[in-house]
């Protein structure tokens, strides 16, 4: 109050020189408040200054001798008022650039005064809330179409978002030291948003009294996240904000511990993906791989060597024990590199329908079983499942270029084509060695599309 009072009083003093009156409405026309002549000269500059708040600036300048009015742009609109001051109300966070200028009859105007001003946005509304927490041990959603997902305190985290007349929602999920200095304008920049079928009834579900709730799976246990979230509600004005929390624990479990180690077994069969008749060749190939835990996991491991292409292009899976017997699952769909040219390079089963015709099955699912038994002793299953053609059997297991062109054979880049895959039962699998594996970190590999498979061979 004392400083809007001594401001006002700079004004009053300087009356008989200046006009300092109510302000004008808003509008658009920059010539509002001008004069056609320059008899008196050139208006000084407003020496502008601003205060602010999360939301709001007012601009303050001093009397300019013999000004009438003064006039301000913002974001292309102009303001007209007789006052000393100006306030911009009910603003986003972000930066404001503001001109202003002295007016007067018989004058000229005076040049542009410029200021900006950076606000920071909202930090607390009653419009919308945003609750962090974690799953509880084998939380299970199914979200129907057969897919059922089980969940854990250590790899999933969930969001609860309730509000009243949110009308837009941007959000993500980061490591909270991945994002160590980032700025906000950086962090809104990385923000994802509902696919625009399923974004009206997402903010129906967060503006009822339940609220909507999502799990972000994927997570590492022992650490930290960050939640951000964008949401703009019916009047236009932006809310941005950020929750954090740890993940638990994972303690790897029993089963997986007994999985950890190398392996060696070996297929009597190859599959030349490129053939158009006889693809299945007689070839014995040996192999050895390992599995080893995926960090901060309690049954989720990386199972590295069964791959044409060699090591460093690991399979993921998961190890669950029932009646004691220890599987190990591979999981089908598992993308591992973006390979350019509209592809993925992509862990996909070659699959053989009731019909003998060969296909490949996209989608998650297991695409192979081994059973470890008390002793030790390890059985072979391939996956199966039904599609539209009928019922199929996973007959090789491999990673391929995936994307909306189709499949595609891959290349090292220097003419050597991963085409041959191990193809029928592994046989002999044989753990060698007991201590914990590890995946070694082996170069990047340089992969690339040699050519689209024939669509035939896709269903």
């Amino acid at each position: 109050m004392k400083k809007f009072f001594s401001m006002m009083m700079a004004c009053a003093a300087v009356f008989a020189l200046t006009a300092c009156g109510e302000d004008g409405p808003e509008g658009n026309n920059p010539g509002g408040g001008t004069g056609g002549g320059n008899k008196g000269g050139q208006l000084a500059t407003p020496e502008v200054t601003e205060t602010h708040t999360e939301t709001s600036f007012t601009l303050t300048w001093g009397a300019v001798e013999n000004a009438e009015a003064y006039m301000l742009n913002l974001d292309g609109k102009f303001y007209n008022t007789e006052e000393c001051s100006y306030t911009f109300e009910n603003l986003n966070a972000g930066n404001y650039t503001v001109r202003v200028k002295a007016t007067a009859e018989g004058y000229e105007e005076s040049e542009w005064a410029k200021i900006t001003v950076t606000l920071t946005g909202l930090t607390e509304v009653d419009w919308f809330t945003q609750t962090l927490s974690l799953p509880d041990v084998d939380e299970t959603v199914d979200y129907g179409n057969g897919q059922v997902v089980v969940y854990q305190p250590y790899n999933a985290v969930k969001v609860l978002w309730k509000g009243t007349g949110v009308a837009d929602i941007q959000y993500a999920l980061f490591e909270t030291e991945n994002i160590a200095g980032a700025t906000d304008a950086q962090i809104k920049a990385q923000l994802g948003s509902f696919p625009a079928d399923q974004v009206t009834g997402a903010l129906e579900v967060i503006n009822s009294e339940e609220g909507l709730e999502v799990i972000y799976g994927g997570c590492t246990g022992s650490t930290n996240y960050t939640a951000y979230v964008l949401v703009k509600n019916e009047a236009g004005l932006e809310f941005f904000t950020k929750s954090e929390i740890t993940t638990a624990e994972a303690v790897v479990s029993d089963a997986t511990k007994a999985w950890l180690g190398t392996y060696t077994a070996y297929t009597e069969k190859i599959v030349d993906l490129t053939a158009k008749t006889n693809p299945i060749k007689d070839q014995k190939t040996d192999f050895t791989f390992t599995v080893s835990v995926v960090p901060g996991t309690a049954n989720e491991v990386m199972v590295d060597g069964i791959s044409i292409i060699g090591t460093g292009t690991p399979a993921y899976g998961q190890v669950v024990e029932k009646e004691g017997v220890k599987y190990l699952t591979l999981i089908n769909q598992v993308a591992i590199a973006d390979i350019g040219e509209g592809f993925y390079a992509t862990w996909l089963p070659y699959c053989v329908l009731e019909s003998g015709e060969a296909t490949f099955v996209t989608g998650q699912f297991g695409a192979i079983y081994l059973a470890m038994d008390a002793d030790g002793n390890i059985t072979y299953t391939p996956g199966n499942g039904t599609i539209d053609a009928g019922d199929f059997t996973v007959a090789a297991f491999d990673v391929i270029a995936y994307g909306e062109g189709g499949l595609g054979v891959l290349s090292d880049g220097n003419g050597n084509e991963f085409k041959d895959w191990k193809y029928g039962d592994w046989k002999d699998v044989k753990k060698s060695e007991t201590a914990a594996a590890r995946v070694m970190n082996a170069p990047a590999k340089k992969l690339s599309v040699a050519y689209e498979l024939p669509a035939s061979m896709l269903y």
